[in-house]
């Protein structure tokens, strides 16, 4: 039987384990790009709310089997467009959780009405490439990233 991923809006008690992942998954933290910082749940939960405020976003924790694997986001979200973003737990990479994910946020893009969804992807994150192009996204190579725009309506 195949894994379910479901999606929660982030929390105090998710924030505890993405806080986790984000302080201590090595891997993870080099993927991302960012420096190891020891990030308390509440810190977490605190900025992940202000990054939603200021830039129009909804978050959501992934959940796989009640236990949180990671988060997703839409973002800069104007009429008919947004932004998604997404990580995962590097203990779950290659497994399809990414793909579960970013399917189950875009049908919840498509029920509130956005019509056009863009991404940005580093050169060397070749999983999150092949993700979209499964889905049929446009990808433009500006010389320094991957630019995603994706018709959903």
């Amino acid at each position: 039987m195949e894994n379910t991923i479901s999606l929660c809006e982030v929390n105090l008690k998710n924030s505890a384990n993405l806080a986790d992942m984000i302080s201590n998954d090595d891997v993870l933290i080099k993927a991302l790009k960012t420096k190891k910082t020891l990030v308390s749940p509440q810190e977490f939960f605190d900025t992940t709310n202000e990054w939603q405020l200021k830039n129009n976003a909804n978050s959501y924790a992934i959940i796989l089997d009640q236990e949180c694997i990671g988060m997703i986001s839409l973002s800069h979200q104007h009429t008919k467009t947004a932004r998604i973003g997404v990580w995962i737990a590097s203990k779950h990479w290659d497994k399809g959780y990414a793909t579960q994910s970013l399917n189950l946020l875009l049908e919840l893009a498509k029920q509130q009405g956005f019509t056009t969804i863009n991404a940005t992807i580093e050169h060397d994150v070749v999983a999150s490439l092949r993700i979209w192009k499964k889905l049929g996204a446009e990808i433009i190579d500006d010389g320094k990233k991957y630019q995603i725009e994706l018709k959903i309506g």
